[in-house]
C-alpha cells in the first residue's frame, strides 16, 4: 500500500486538517445524497445527517429546524453531486441557513474519495497511513 503521507510534517498537517473537518461534521447538520452516505457518516460519529435524494425541500426544512445557522453539504464529487449541492445551498438559504459546499472537496481530496459512502473506509485507511 502506498503511503501518501510519508513525511512527518505532511502526516501531522493532514491529521490535523482531518480532525478539524470531523469536528465540523459532528457539530453541524450535514446533508448527504443517500442512505449509504448517511450510514458511513454515522460510523464516524456524525449524528445530525439528513439525506436529500428525492426530498431536498423536506430535508433542508428538517436541517433548518435544528436551529443551526450553518450546515455542511457532502454530496458526491461528480456532476450530479455538484447540482445537488447547489440546490441544497439555495434551499437552505431560504431558511436563513448558511451552507458550506466546499468542505466536501477538501475532505474528498484528503481521503482520496469521490463518493461519501466510501468515507468510513477511507477514514480508517487514512488513520492507518498516518499512524506514528
Amino acid at each position: 500500500m502506498s503511503n501518501r503521507y510519508s513525511k512527518p510534517l505532511e502526516k501531522q498537517l493532514a491529521t490535523k486538517r482531518l480532525a478539524q473537518f470531523m469536528q465540523k461534521l459532528r457539530e453541524s447538520p450535514v446533508l448527504v445524497e443517500g442512505d449509504r452516505d448517511k450510514k458511513a457518516l454515522a460510523k464516524l460519529g456524525c449524528e445530525n445527517v439528513f439525506t436529500v435524494s428525492g426530498k431536498t425541500r423536506s430535508s433542508c426544512e428538517k436541517a433548518a429546524a435544528t436551529g443551526a445557522g450553518h450546515a455542511i453539504v457532502l454530496t458526491d464529487i461528480d456532476d450530479r453531486g455538484n447540482e445537488i449541492a447547489l440546490e441544497v445551498r439555495e434551499e437552505l438559504g431560504r431558511y436563513g441557513v448558511k451552507c458550506d459546499i466546499e468542505l466536501r472537496k477538501a475532505i474528498a481530496g484528503l481521503l482520496g474519495i469521490r463518493f461519501f459512502e466510501d468515507m468510513a473506509r477511507a477514514y480508517e485507511k487514512f488513520t492507518e497511513e498516518t499512524k506514528e
